[in-house]
């Protein structure tokens, strides 16, 4: 069970923008055991769910009434590659009209010799 007291003085030494290593510090200097105060911590942590805001003072604390310093964000623009033509097969009996055209009356006279067939029998 985490013990109210040393929760109520890592609260305080958080509203100070104390960092949470020197009031873990400090709480061991003036006698509660180190598995008490690193249990305090651990439900500070959870209440707080590591809000940015928590972590930036923590690591850098600032004095009371300073601007929290908010990230700078880019954006790259990455070019557009050029578009490439097709190398397969179909690409290139796409681009030889002649021979597609072929193909497509080759498939008419088919069609028109199979009705004929079906229609004289």
């Amino acid at each position: 069970m985490v013990r109210e007291d040393i929760l109520a003085a890592l609260r305080n030494a958080v509203e100070r923008n104390e960092s949470i290593e020197d009031a873990k510090q400090s709480l061991v200097n003036s006698g509660y055991t180190l598995q008490e105060v690193e249990e305090a911590i651990c439900v500070l942590m959870s209440e707080e769910r590591e809000s940015p805001l928590s972590v930036i003072q923590e690591k850098v604390p600032l004095p009371p009434g300073a601007a929290i310093p908010l990230p700078v964000l880019t954006t790259t623009v990455y070019p557009v590659p050029p578009k490439t033509e097709k190398q397969g097969l179909f690409a290139k009996l796409m681009k030889d009209k002649t021979l597609l055209i072929l193909i497509g009356v080759f498939f008419v006279v088919i069609i028109a010799a199979g009705v004929t067939l079906f229609l004289m029998s």
